[in-house]
């Protein structure tokens, strides 16, 4: 059985975003680093844990996180075009995705 929690890191390297996951026992420094399109960003309405030039979520030895958080990715191009991942979500741990609603909840437009 696995007892090292792991982690999901996202980040903006060089204009590009970027998204490792790796034992939190592992610097993100020495992740391995996958990149995404290049016409995208991690949004301001993104509430990871953020140290440095990274953004983090935790999961425990059998995949749950102890906070709901999101990241949001949209475009650099312009246009309000949002897409939304949220981590527990619910008791069971469950990851629900969402996309720009035409009005604002608290100031957020992805919920």
């Amino acid at each position: 059985m696995k007892s090292s929690p792991d982690s999901a890191t996202p980040r903006e390297q060089n204009s590009t975003v970027q998204w490792a996951v790796h034992p939190t026992t592992i610097s993100p420094t020495n992740a391995s680093w996958n990149n995404l399109d290049t016409n995208v960003r991690i949004d301001g309405e993104t509430t990871l844990q953020q140290s440095g030039d990274v953004r983090k979520i935790q999961f425990n030895h059998i995949g749950h996180v102890n906070q709901l958080r999101r990241i949001i990715i949209s475009s650099k191009n312009g246009g309000k075009a949002k897409r939304c991942v949220f981590s527990f979500s619910t008791i069971l741990g469950a990851m629900r995705t969402s996309k720009e609603q035409s009005q604002a909840k608290s100031g957020k437009y992805c919920y």
